[in-house]
């Protein structure tokens, strides 16, 4: 059977497309695969809870700054991560009871699905990524999340230096600071099809 014009040209588009998509998702893995975030879950909303969330943080981010100085790739960072795990929910546990709280805290590596997050100088699409995830009491309170491999918690700059530490290309830093038209698009393509990822269990 013979194909009309408009149907070759359909299954033109639809070929494209899924060429494009498996080449902008494989990307987007690859991002994902050279960073840690750090996620850090409030008890509550509360003013006190809110605050007490941020001094976890700071307390688990000074402790991590010194022990991932020595870390080259993301491999390193895990493993150090992994084999701190219990030391990092020790400091966890004290910053809560020198706030006079009893809440219980559960620390862990685990992979998240993140919505895309924009810092001071660069943005992350969606998608799952490797996180050093804090839940203190319930978890019911707003979350804080940042990039702890590399540290860039407080700066929030990734720059060609430190994207180079890590081993990302400068296609990969150019495309999660989106200084082009065509970087947008990139990006914006990465985001959909993680996206659809989550929704479809994949």
């Amino acid at each position: 059977m013979k194909l009309k014009p408009i149907e070759l040209a359909l299954i033109f588009a639809l070929v494209i497309t899924v060429l494009f998509s498996s080449g902008i998702s494989a990307e987007a893995d690859e991002l994902s695969s050279k960073l840690i975030r750090l996620h850090v879950v409030a008890d509550s909303d509360s003013e006190e809870e809110q605050s007490l969330k941020l001094k976890v943080r700071d307390a688990v981010l000074s402790y991590l700054e010194t022990e991932l100085s020595a870390a080259e790739r993301r491999d390193d960072a895990e493993k150090l991560i992994n084999e701190r795990i219990d030391v990092l929910e020790e400091i966890a546990e004290g910053v809560i009871k020198t706030e006079g709280k009893n809440h219980g805290v559960s620390v862990s590596l685990t992979e998240e699905y993140f919505q895309e997050t924009d810092y001071d100088t660069f943005s992350l699409p969606s998608g799952r990524y490797l996180s050093l995830r804090i839940v203190i009491g319930s978890g019911k309170g707003h979350n804080w999340w940042c990039v702890v491999f590399p540290n860039v918690c407080y700066a929030g700059i990734l720059n060609d230096e430190s994207s180079a530490e890590i081993g990302l290309s400068e296609g990969e830093l150019s495309l999660i600071t989106r200084d082009s038209t065509e970087t947008v698009i990139r990006f914006r393509a990465m985001d959909i099809i993680a996206r659809l990822k989550k929704l479809f269990g994949f």
